[in-house]
Formats: C-alpha cells, structure tokens, sequence
C-alpha cells in the first residue's frame, strides 16, 4: 500500500510570501498489511508528529502501530491485540480503538496496558475522540450491524448515551464515521440511505449536538474537519475535495474545491469492489495522510468471475456486460446466476444465463431490490424489497425466475429485513431482520 503524506497549511502566522505544499509517500512494506475494515485503520496525532496504523500482516497477531516523526522505524502497541479502527486522543498521548469482539478500549503511548471503557457491544462503524472528553461511535444492533444513529461514551468510561437519529422519512438506515467538531458544537457524518452499505446513497451530514438535529451537506462517503475552516470530503468517484465550512453555525459557506484525484477506497463490509470507506486523516497542523489510490475509484467497474480453490481466476463471460455488481446467488443446478445491479440510484435482481447466456432483468418493482436467494427447486427466487413508494418498509417477495408471473408477498414485517434464505426442503423462508436483526423462519 502506498500512504501519501501532505503539508497543506503552514501552521504559525502565514509569510507574505505562500509557502508551497510539500508531498512525499510513505511506502508500508508487504510485512504491514492495513485491512480496509469499515473504519479509520489509521490516524494521525493532533500536531502531526505520530502516526498510528492497524497493522494485519504482524507475525505476532493483529495489532496497533505506532510511527514517530523522530524514528527511523515504527513500533508495536502491545496489548492492542485485535483492533480494528483507532482514534487519537485530543492531547495525541492516548489512542482508543474498537476491537473485534466490540470492546472499546484506550491505550496510553507510554506502554502502560489498555484500559476497557466499554466491555461489548460496540459496532465497528467508525471512532472518534472529541475534545470534550467524549468517544463517539456508531450505533447498531447487538449482532453488531450499524443500522441507527451515533452514540458516545466518556473516555474515562460510564453510561453511553445517543446523538443522532435517524429521519425515518427519508429512509436512512445508518449514520456512521464520526468526526467532532473541536469546538464541539457539532459531529460530521455518513448517511446510508435506501440500501445499506450501497455508496451510491451515501451523504455527508452535521449533527448539532445542541438540538440533536442534524443536515445534509451533500453527497459523499466520508468527511474529515481541516483547521483552515474547511470540510475534507471522499466522494463517490474517489476523488477529495475541500468546501469551506463555519463549524459555529454549522453550515457550508462557499463552492467545493478539488484537492486530490485518486484516493483508495475500502471495499470491505460490503463485499470486494464495493467500496464503503477510505483512510483519510489530518492534523491540527495541516498534515494531510491518505491512501492513494485511482481516479473514478472503479464504482461500476466490476464483472462477476469465477474463482477456483486454489485461487485462480477465470472469466465467466469475456462479453459479461461491466457494472458495479453485488451479492451473487448461484442457481442449484449452477446454470445461472443471481446478481444486484446498481445504476442509475436504484438496486435491481438480474439473471446470468451461464456461460455465455443473456443477462435480463428479474426486477422492476421500487428502487431498492436485493440479497436475492433460489428456491431448492430452482423455480423462484425470493429477494428484499424496499417495495412501491414506501421504501422504509422492508419485505420480502418472490418471483419465478424465468421473470413469469408477478412478484408474491412472502413476509412483510414493516422493520428493517437483511439477508433471506429457504429452507433446504423449501418449505420455509428464514431470514434476518427487525431492530436487533434476529433469526426468523415463516412457513410457506
């Protein structure tokens, strides 16, 4: 992985004459494997001096990296055993991080040992430690999926207490990756809307932590605060831009302004290819850290393969008409093939006839169909639906997959459905939904 470090700002009083921006990359070695995990793998202190990294490809485990300016080389933070998003504190001598089984812990650079500030239940969906002495995160389900607003717990631990909301009328469905302002007047953040983790309904909003009322600011996958009173945000198409923002009364103040073409972005919850983050940070000081990656990000620039146990890749279709394609279901005679289609903002089932076969479309209803799932028989399919116009309520249909007939209600629970699947003997659809995403089965 290539980490593009930037001085965008001077930081004492500015010289009559502007000072010119100073890049460099820093090269991470095969050893260090930064894992795109639905949130910030890296941060970087408030002055600019440390730098802060998940680092997967450690013999030793999973664990914090630490980087200081002054050393050659990095060192571990032991005790920081499977983390997964990190967030320095406000002084940069303390870093808190989620950890794989959802803990939230704060970790001291001296070497003293992690201290727990809340023992499960986190969702690793984004962290940030405000100067107000608050730890904000996303909120979810206790199986662990962000589907509500951001919460935040005092750093020294206590009770967790809600921020955010979601507005159910216009169908979002999580808020995630926190950043708080350092006047804590307000907390940006990302909007998921209509189809979970689907980076086309993805929005940059503040939250007013006064009222608990939040806006939208525009499109986008992640913002970050910059000390010259702009807002840094990662768009659809991989690109950063800079829009002046007045953190007092928490609104845009003038037009959006390119910085950077090409920014990597993570493909991780969602699936590969379906990129739902990026690592981007910067300090108080002005130093701009992200991962560098290629303009246009390949949204839509996927085509299903097939992929051998022992790794090799094969073409389906040399003709497989490219899209930003998800969640595959193989028929059981393994003769065609279930996908999503993302385009033109909504999500819609389509059939592969394998190999060369057309590719047609199964649905039309709504803007929001997808996780299809093949009857045993072969004959139907079932799929989730945002159905008509009433797009907060999730159902699950069925239709007959050589597209006869008309789409059949299975199950409609006016909650937040996920994955659906049949029974082996299809005589039952099981499925995951409603507000703590448990496990449902409905004869049919």
């Amino acid at each position: 992985a290539v980490f593009a470090v930037a001085a965008m700002w001077p930081t004492e009083p500015p010289p009559e004459i502007p000072q010119p921006v100073l890049r460099h990359s820093l090269i991470i070695p095969d050893e260090i494997n930064v894992v795109p995990n639905f949130g910030p793998q890296i941060d970087i202190s408030p002055d600019g001096r440390r730098l802060v990294y998940n680092n997967a490809g450690d013999e030793d485990g999973q664990r914090l990296w630490l980087w200081e300016r002054s050393q050659l080389e990095s060192r571990p933070l032991n005790g920081t055993e499977d983390a997964t998003q990190v967030s320095f504190s406000p002084d940069g001598e303390r870093v808190a991080y989620i950890t794989t089984d959802r803990q939230l812990k704060v970790v001291a650079l001296g070497g003293e040992p992690p201290l727990t500030v809340v023992d499960s239940g986190l969702v690793r969906a984004g962290i940030t430690w405000g100067n107000d002495g608050f730890i904000y995160f996303a909120e979810g389900t206790s199986t662990g999926n962000p589907t509500a607003g951001l919460g935040r717990v005092s750093a020294n631990g206590g009770a967790m207490e809600s921020v955010t909301s979601l507005d159910t009328m216009r169908v979002e469905l999580s808020h995630w990756w926190p950043e708080v302002l350092p006047n804590e007047r307000g907390v940006l953040f990302t909007i998921s809307r209509n189809e979970l983790y689907n980076p086309e309904y993805m929005e940059i909003a503040v939250g007013d932590l006064e009222t608990g009322e939040h806006t939208v600011i525009m499109e986008g996958m992640l913002a970050r605060w910059a000390t010259t009173g702009h807002l840094l945000i990662v768009t659809q198409d991989a690109n950063l831009v800079a829009i002046p923002f007045d953190d007092e009364i928490l609104e845009v103040t003038g037009p959006v302004l390119p910085l950077v073409d090409g920014i990597e972005l993570d493909g991780f919850v969602a699936g590969p290819g379906v990129p739902t983050g990026a690592e981007v940070v910067i300090s108080e000081t002005g130093t701009l850290v992200y991962q560098e990656g290629t303009q246009g990000g390949a949204i839509g620039e996927q085509v299903p393969v097939w992929v051998s146990r022992t790794g090799v890749i094969e073409m389906i279709d040399p003709e497989f008409r490219r899209g930003y394609y998800s969640l595959p279901a193989l028929s059981p005679e393994g003769d065609r093939l279930a996908l999503n289609l993302n385009e033109s903002g909504e999500s819609q089932i389509w059939i592969k006839q394998l190999d060369e076969g057309p590719l047609s479309k199964l649905t039309f209803q709504g803007s929001s169909n997808v996780s299809a799932a093949w009857h045993p028989d072969g004959q139907d399919l079932a799929f989730v639906s945002g159905g008509g116009s009433d797009l907060a309520s999730t159902d699950i249909y069925s239709r007959e997959s050589d597209g006869g007939g008309q789409p059949e209600l299975l199950v409609d629970i006016q909650e937040p459905i996920g994955e659906v699947t049949y029974s082996p003997d299809g005589e039952w659809v099981i499925y995951r939904g409603g507000t703590q995403s448990d496990i449902y089965g409905k004869r049919i």
